[in-house]
């Protein structure tokens, strides 16, 4: 089995995207996952087209390809909300990747709202042959049960999970490994994220020095058959230096885990 291995923009989001691209692609990364950028999102639904490929013309200049996207989009109605994670979708497509990843609702006066936008996105994204996932972020997707719960309450085919060891320890002091094996069969994607001080602890942390247990974690992903795209989420380092420097060790990390546990890195 064969993962792409990436990292998201969110460690160099005070450095911008031609910094973000030169330090993945300098670490050794080949995939790049489209999150935060200053103060908001490289990627969102008020998007141009014409930003969009500036952005392409920055990432595949360096050498890269893209994996995951964290999508944004308003929960004030179903209608709004559709409309906005559509345009995002056509974005995706527009660069030629396959998996996006989503973080619920807080509120839980907003559930069935996004219960009903990821029913008819998924069925928009099906068509484009892009996945939508929703991962472990508090609120609805709190712990493992609540978020199998609320893919269920989805129910698309076209519907999986963007597995969060990291996050299910922040929001919910959950041990990843406690109910792992009921989620692995329905995730498409991870966001690799590590994590110290258990619940409301500290997530900017190089995977591999925190909490979470990522053989582990990757075993029963492969177990259940899992080979989708794995992005890194968050690294330690505050300056430009520090970030590409704990990259090219969250690289190494990581590969050598997942040689260990059978997987090949694309």
């Amino acid at each position: 089995m064969e993962i792409k291995l990436g990292c998201f923009t969110r460690p160099w989001r005070e450095f911008g995207i031609e910094a973000a691209a030169a330090g993945m692609r300098a670490a050794g990364f080949k995939y790049f996952g489209p999150m935060s950028m200053g103060p908001t999102r490289l990627i969102d639904y008020d998007s141009t087209p014409e930003e969009v490929a500036a952005i392409e013309q920055t990432v595949k200049g360096a050498g890269l390809k893209f994996a995951i996207m964290m999508a944004t989009y308003p929960l004030t109605s179903v209608e709004e909300g559709v409309a906005a994670l559509n345009r995002e979708l056509d974005h995706v497509e527009q660069l030629g990747f396959n998996h996006v990843m989503t973080g619920g609702a807080s509120d839980p006066a907003q559930y069935d709202t996004y219960y009903a936008i990821m029913r008819e996105c998924s069925e928009y994204a099906l068509h484009k042959g892009i996945t939508l996932m929703l991962k472990p972020h508090g609120g609805l997707s709190n712990t493992t049960r609540e978020t199998i719960d609320s893919w269920k309450k989805v129910n698309h085919q076209n519907f999986k999970i963007c597995y969060d060891a990291g996050n299910l320890l922040f929001y919910a002091g959950e041990d990843p490994m406690a109910h792992i094996r009921e989620i692995a069969p329905i995730v498409g994607g991870m966001c690799i994220k590590d994590e110290v001080g258990g619940q409301k602890g500290d997530v900017m942390v190089t995977p591999g020095d925190g909490l979470v247990d990522f053989a582990a974690v990757f075993t029963a992903l492969k177990d259940a058959g899992f080979a989708g795209p794995c992005v890194v989420e968050c690294l330690s380092g505050e300056t430009l230096d520090e970030v590409n420097h704990e990259a090219v060790r969250a690289r190494h990390f990581l590969e050598d885990t997942l040689a260990a546990v059978g997987y090949a890195v694309a």
